[in-house]
């Protein structure tokens, strides 16, 4: 019988050696929902000052005329006082450029950073 050369390789698995052992269960520590919680409630907080500042926006035509025209003129104090009155709470930051606007809460829950909400309007597209 011929040789016949197969230019693959070939690797001979034994079977008799298991790929993996596990014993028993994987170690995971104690569930301790007490900061997923409190970070939850944060977020709620964040959220519920969201949708002030969106029903604001959404029902003065005054308002977000002045607020478009604060940030178009780059008055970042007039900006965040004007957020602030719409009924954001809590920390958070903002960036606009001729497109938009973004508004971004930060939150805190037992001492550390839990979570973030980033909320962006667009009101305008520019084109080409």
């Amino acid at each position: 019988m011929p040789m016949v050369w197969v230019p693959y390789p070939y690797f001979m698995y034994d079977y008799r050696i298991p790929a993996y052992v596990q014993v028993g269960r994987p170690a995971f520590p104690e569930v301790d929902s007490s900061l997923f919680r409190q970070s939850a409630k944060a977020a709620k907080q964040m959220m519920n000052g969201a949708e002030k500042v969106m029903e604001r926006v959404e029902a003065s035509k005054e308002f977000a005329d002045e607020l478009m025209e604060a940030a178009q003129r780059s008055n970042r104090p007039k900006v965040e006082q004007m957020i602030k009155e719409a009924g954001a709470v809590g920390d958070f930051d903002f960036d606009y450029n001729p497109e938009r606007i973004k508004i971004q809460w930060k939150g805190t829950a037992g001492g550390v950073d839990c979570c973030k909400m980033t909320v962006m309007l667009r009101w305008r597209v520019q084109r080409g």
